[in-house]
């Protein structure tokens, strides 16, 4: 009982992450899709490092004081964007904000940046790769709790009541939708469904944008 309620914690906190990232990824897509960041480009910053503080206190993990000096430059470098328009300065803020991200990810995660050498500066290069990895390992990690084993004693009896309903419901279908030409259409309206190569697209970068933040936040 003690496990399955550990379990059934780490299953809501790691959905709690997936949440987030979610959000984020909508976001991402309803921000920047087909159009040049400006003043969404610090909102967003400002939302990742919202869903930084709010899992960081979900998880018990304490946020060090460099980390907010990090996020006030983040803040400070995103924010450049809708003050100057020139376009080197706009890709010079935007690389700026995204390192200063990066480190925050590492400040929280790992040691003060106040010990690093140069060659732990130099290793933060390979922080998006674990990212991506802990992205994986996490999604799996998921599935595997969420499908571990439960109280089985009751399964036979749901699966024979959905066995029964089955039949019942295909036959009752069948019968509607020959008996009612409106029923029919909606019917064939239903499975006929047309999706976009625009809308493919767009859900392609909302899930992976998600993928990126689940991995990003699980890391931290």
């Amino acid at each position: 009982m003690f496990n399955l309620h550990l379990e059934s914690n780490k299953l809501n906190k790691l959905f709690s992450i997936a949440g987030i990232a979610l959000f984020l990824g909508i976001v991402f897509d309803y921000f920047f899709y087909g159009k040049l960041p400006g003043i969404s480009f610090p909102l967003y910053v400002l939302l990742i490092l919202g869903g930084l503080v709010i899992l960081a206190r979900q998880h018990s993990v304490r946020i060090p004081r460099m980390t907010w000096f990090l996020a006030a430059g983040a803040l400070f470098f995103s924010s450049m964007l809708f003050v100057r328009a020139s376009m080197p300065l706009t890709d010079l803020n935007i690389l700026t904000s995204l390192v200063l991200l990066l480190l925050i990810t590492v400040s929280v995660s790992g040691k003060h940046l106040q010990q690093y050498l140069i060659i732990d500066y130099a290793k933060i290069i390979l922080v998006p790769f674990k990212i991506l990895g802990r992205g994986f390992t996490t999604i799996a990690e998921m599935i595997t709790l969420r499908t571990a084993p439960k109280d089985t004693s009751r399964m036979p009896q749901i699966l024979m009541g959905i066995g029964l309903a089955i039949p019942v419901l295909v036959l009752f279908i069948i019968l509607f939708s020959s008996a009612d030409l409106v029923f029919a259409k909606f019917l064939k309206n239903l499975v006929d469904i047309h999706v976009s190569p625009e809308a493919f697209g767009r859900t392609i970068l909302v899930l992976a944008v998600t993928f990126i933040f689940i991995g990003a936040y699980a890391f931290t």
